[in-house]
């Protein structure tokens, strides 16, 4: 665009997280992209990637989006908020059918043994979309945890952002929406894919606090137990170590 613009300054707001994989075939292009300004997440993503295919004066700037929405830090709602990331054409897929499947059973499993009502945050706005979603989760679900989840219908906008700012407790694989909550200091267990060879996460070893590459009831429940009794200064800490070099 700079190209044909010259005269006109080019600025780029970074709106989702990225990982290794949607970045490494742009890290060895011959020409740069030129951008006047770019707002990125965290400094992470410059120093790593975006510094060597892009020339622009970057600004960290964490989400945007995220930015405009205060939490509700008077909040004592126990629910667990499950941020689905469910894709029309990607959990077709067997790996990312046996992934979900075992995720959110074992979440269930977590929440119907402590009384705690997992709420699924649905990805898709248009309605259409959002029965298929609806559809997916009513079959993957083990139909003893049936009264134990509420399907939230995404409405669009800021709906995602507004509705998180009213919890605490977020449960989550690898979504853009996971690392903003975590980056505001909400309490977020990570369970990430990368056992799949999807992608892999930047600063987390296999097993932390709050995160996880296995999916079996033991250690969902490990992740998810902490995330509801460790306490405030250490959720601060993970932040600062984890979180606030990617957003």
């Amino acid at each position: 665009l700079k190209k044909f613009f010259p005269d006109k300054k080019l600025v780029f707001f970074q709106c989702h997280f990225r990982n290794r994989l949607m970045l490494k075939d742009y890290i060895n292009i011959k020409q740069k992209f030129k951008i006047d300004y770019f707002f990125c997440w965290g400094r992470l993503f410059i120093n790593n990637y975006y510094k060597k295919f892009i020339d622009s004066k970057f600004i960290v700037s964490g989400s945007i989006k995220n930015n405009f929405i205060k939490i509700n830090n008077k909040s004592n709602k126990k629910d667990l908020i499950f941020i689905s990331q469910y894709r029309l054409n990607k959990d077709k897929k067997k790996e990312f059918f046996y992934f979900y499947k075992k995720l959110i059973n074992s979440a269930l499993s977590f929440c119907k043994s402590n009384r705690i009502k997992l709420k699924i945050l649905g990805s898709k706005q248009i309605y259409e979309h959002a029965r298929k979603e609806i559809d997916f989760y009513n079959k993957i679900i083990n139909p003893i945890y049936k009264k134990n989840f509420l399907y939230i219908h995404n409405k669009g906008n800021l709906f995602s952002y507004k509705y998180l700012s009213n919890y605490k407790y977020v449960l989550t694989s690898t979504s853009s929406l996971g690392y903003e909550a975590a980056s505001k200091g909400m309490r977020v267990a990570f369970i990430f894919r990368y056992i799949y060879k999807y992608e892999k996460p930047w600063l987390f070893n296999k097993t932390g606090k709050i995160w996880t590459n296995k999916i079996d009831n033991k250690n969902v429940s490990k992740v998810l137990r902490n995330i509801y009794r460790i306490k405030k200064n250490e959720i601060l800490d993970i932040k600062k170590r984890y979180i606030t070099p990617l957003v």
